[in-house]
């Protein structure tokens, strides 16, 4: 709408503010301009603050136990009657029994395990610093096949960073040395063998594979790249405007961290569309879904949060060991690796 203002009139300006999507401390500032450009009037400026809930500490009831686990561990899986935790300056992989809370079995590795995943009867762990996948046997606790992800370059290839099963085949995410790209590798389980290498952006982080797309995190560049398992060939990249590392994902909803920024981003996976931005804890790690909810690991705080899926809100915000890394969900329980404590905690929120 278009108003005369005779000099020295008046004029009431109605500004609606939409609040950043990460928590903290904004300003926001206006300034009017003449027609010739130049600048008149004083500037109107508003204070805001997007608030994030000051943690809470998690009862002793709530902790069911504190579990040792080999030096500087990193991530957790579920499955096979077991917690399968990584550790990567022990070169080796933690059973944990969940019956009594115990390590029953230490299983060797590759150099640097990080990523791990159970499905299709075995635990797999990509071992950041010699660019294979180990798979492992649940049965007997040992490493029955080691996988170079290129055989090609063996001390500089791609680095796993994340490893998921799903849509028929084991997904290995990672980025390689030097080169301006990432590389998603197909591993065939029954065959043990690498089928496709998909090209994607650099440093690819963390990948989940749902029944018909297989999501991935970049850590330095601002994708998400979906990918079509029937046809191993990038089927979306979609810009969240900042680079994101924990992830989690299923027919529902996509859920993505951001590195940096302290953010979790919601994607519709039918429509490939950011539908929500969640504040969160800065340097958030990892992501799980289950138990009424998203849980996200943030390191610097030290915090452990809830998300509502519904309303997008925070709903739970604990204060938790020191570093806390990797999250994975079972039905009662949230399984917490607490890497500078070279423990995982079971927690009954």
């Amino acid at each position: 709408m278009r108003e005369t203002i005779p000099p020295g009139g008046e004029a009431e300006l109605t500004v609606r503010v939409i609040a950043p999507i990460a928590a903290g401390a904004y300003q926001g500032r206006w300034q009017m301009f003449g027609p010739d450009g130049d600048p008149f009037g004083a500037e109107a400026i508003i204070d805001l603050v997007v608030p994030f809930d000051e943690p809470t500490a998690l009862t002793p009831d709530q902790i069911l136990a504190r579990i040792p686990t080999g030096s500087d561990p990193s991530r957790v899986a579920l499955g096979e009657g077991a917690a399968w935790v990584t550790n990567e300056a022990a070169e080796s992989v933690s059973r944990i029994d969940l019956d009594t809370n115990q390590v029953v079995a230490t299983v060797p590795v590759g150099n640097l395990p990080r990523a791990v995943a159970v499905g299709h009867g075995a635990v797999w762990v990509g071992n950041l610093g010699d660019g294979t996948v180990s798979r492992i046997d649940p049965s007997t606790n040992s490493v029955t096949a080691t996988i170079p992800l290129d055989p090609s370059r063996p001390q500089f290839g791609t680095q796993p960073s994340g490893v998921s099963t799903g849509a028929g085949a084991v997904w290995v995410a990672g980025g390689i040395t030097g080169a301006d790209h990432g590389i998603i590798a197909r591993i065939d389980p029954e065959t043990n063998q690498v089928v496709a290498s998909i090209q994607v952006e650099r440093w690819a982080a963390q990948i989940v594979a749902t029944d018909d797309a297989v999501w991935v995190t970049h850590s330095v560049t601002p994708f998400l790249t979906r990918i079509d398992p029937s046809t191993n060939a990038v089927s979306a990249k979609l810009n969240l405007e900042c680079p994101t590392m924990g992830l989690a994902a299923d027919d529902m909803g996509v859920w993505a961290a951001g590195v940096g920024v302290p953010v979790l981003y919601r994607i519709d996976p039918s429509t490939n569309q950011v539908v929500a931005g969640i504040a969160i804890g800065p340097h958030s790690d990892d992501v799980a879904l289950g138990l009424n909810g998203i849980w996200v690991t943030s390191g610097p705080e030290n915090t452990l949060t809830r998300i509502d899926p519904e309303t997008h809100l925070a709903t739970d915000v604990y204060s938790v060991g020191r570093s806390p890394m990797g999250v994975a969900v079972s039905q009662d329980d949230v399984w917490v690796v607490m890497s500078d404590e070279n423990s995982i905690w079971r927690i009954r929120p």
